[in-house]
């Protein structure tokens, strides 16, 4: 029997200002998964800024945390997912 994990998508930002709503859930196995589902849903509403409509892919300075830690330092968007995996997604943000 094969397991295809449920993930929660947790959006932040200016990311759930488009979409109108903090949480959404997927089913996956990897980031990428995920974010292709999420951005194919929601293409029309997510400004430019956030993604590239001619590649529907999110911005490179795009944060993306799985479990709270940053994909850079996993496997990038080829991270695999366990169910109950939590991924976040933000655009950058300073402060002083």
């Amino acid at each position: 029997m094969i397991c295809i994990a449920k993930i929660i998508l947790k959006l932040l930002s200016l990311f759930w200002d488009a979409v109108g709503s903090h949480e959404l859930t997927y089913e996956g196995d990897s980031v990428s998964e995920i974010l292709t589902k999420f951005i194919e849903q929601y293409v029309r509403s997510l400004d430019k800024s956030l993604i590239d409509h001619k590649t529907k892919k999110l911005r490179p300075y795009i944060l993306v945390l799985v479990n709270g830690r940053n994909i850079l330092f996993l496997n990038g968007l080829n991270t695999p997912l366990n169910d109950g995996d939590v991924i976040a997604i933000s655009p950058p943000i300073a402060g002083g």
